[in-house]
Parts: structure tokens; sequence; C-alpha cells
């Protein structure tokens, strides 16, 4: 029997972490912000600062596997 296998490292965020992450920016930009009109740039202003940043999401590093096993019909 032949046997091929790929290995592909890779990285990405976690879904789970993400959302918490976007739902505690949000609680902190109602504290900050509560109902008044703000400007774009006092949004971009506070998301740039460490008080808009109240979590960030974590990544998660993982390997995709791939092996394919050949019949023998494909050796002919």
């Amino acid at each position: 029997d032949i046997e091929l296998s790929v290995e592909v490292p890779y990285s990405s965020t976690c879904p789970c972490s993400a959302a918490l992450s976007r739902q505690l920016i949000q609680e902190a930009f109602a504290d900050k912000f509560g109902k008044q009109q703000v400007s774009g740039e006092a949004v971009h202003q506070w998301l740039g600062s460490s008080e808009g940043i109240v979590a960030t999401p974590h990544s998660q590093r993982s390997i995709a596997q791939i092996k394919v096993k050949l019949s023998e019909q494909a050796s002919d």
C-alpha cells in the first residue's frame, strides 16, 4: 500500500474567546459613552486606548492532517 500525508500547521482565533471579547468591549463602550452621540474620532481614539481594549481573544495553534491511502490499482 502507498500512503501519502501532509501536515499543515496554522493558527486561528478562538471563536468563543472572540465573542466574549467583543461583548466586554461593547459593555465598556456603553459604560464610557452611554447613550450620548459620539463622533467617529472619539470612538477611534477610545478603541486605540488601553481603556478601549478590555479583552483580546486568544489564538489557537492547530495542525491539519491530510492522509490518502492509494489502492493497488493506483500503481498500474
